[in-house]
């Protein structure tokens, strides 16, 4: 059995400004992430009197994870600002093929998956409750099982990510003058897959690679306005 190594990659960074004076609308930003992967691949062969058998198998997975937050604060009420952006993206590899002559006979096989998720939440004390915004997560598998003068490989890419942010800005004090608020969110996700058989050989009895990524993301400000919450 062929024993293959893995890799796994994983970036948390957090920054948080220095406060100069701790209020009500003090930003409160947290992010997480976690990735996994796994691999593996494995063949066999039997000969007999006059044959010959080669059996290959090989898997690859990566996975990264990235979560940034910050957090702003001002005095006076003057400006608030929060944010969250997370991102992930995982590469999947697999490859199996079998030759054989005569009375040679072979298998081999190719399996993996990856992993990620990413978490955040940001609010700003006073102003914004509830949950406003975060996650990203892909997903990706394949596996390749190859017989006798089999061989097939499989290929895939999936990235998801996102960004919130929120504004608050009041002038004239805590209970008076004009107040601003803002929000924004954005996401995406997307990935791209690939299966074929090797030249020369006849494609896999099995040949497969699936993916799935989602994003979501919400940002919201509420001051006279009501809550913001999760859904």
């Amino acid at each position: 059995m062929i024993r293959m190594k893995f890799f796994t990659a994983l970036i948390i960074s957090a920054a948080s400004l220095s406060q100069q004076i701790v209020f009500a609308t003090q930003p409160n930003v947290v992010g997480s992430g976690w990735v996994a992967t796994g691999a593996n691949a494995g063949g066999n062969f039997s000969l007999g009197s006059n044959g010959s058998a080669t059996s290959y198998a090989q898997n690859r997975e990566a996975a990264t994870a990235k979560v940034t937050t910050t957090a702003d604060n001002t005095p006076k009420y003057t400006v608030v600002n929060a944010g969250v952006m997370g991102a992930t993206t995982t590469e999947s590899f697999g490859k199996a093929y079998n030759l054989s002559s005569g009375s040679g006979t072979g298998s081999a096989t190719s399996a993996g998956m990856a992993d990620t998720g990413v978490n955040g939440k940001t609010g700003i004390h006073g102003v914004s409750t509830g949950f406003n915004g975060g996650e990203a997560g892909t997903h990706t598998s394949n596996k390749v099982q190859a017989g006798v003068n089999q061989g097939s490989y499989v290929s895939g890419e999936t990235k998801a990510g996102f960004d919130t942010k929120l504004h608050y800005e009041k002038s004239g004090g805590k209970h008076s003058g004009a107040t601003r608020v803002s929000s924004y969110a954005d996401g995406y996700a997307g990935g791209k897959n690939h299966t074929g058989s090797l030249t020369g050989l006849n494609a896999a009895g099995i040949a497969s690679i699936g993916a799935s990524g989602k994003f979501f993301a919400k940002a919201g400000l509420s001051t006279d306005i009501g809550p913001v919450k999760a859904p």
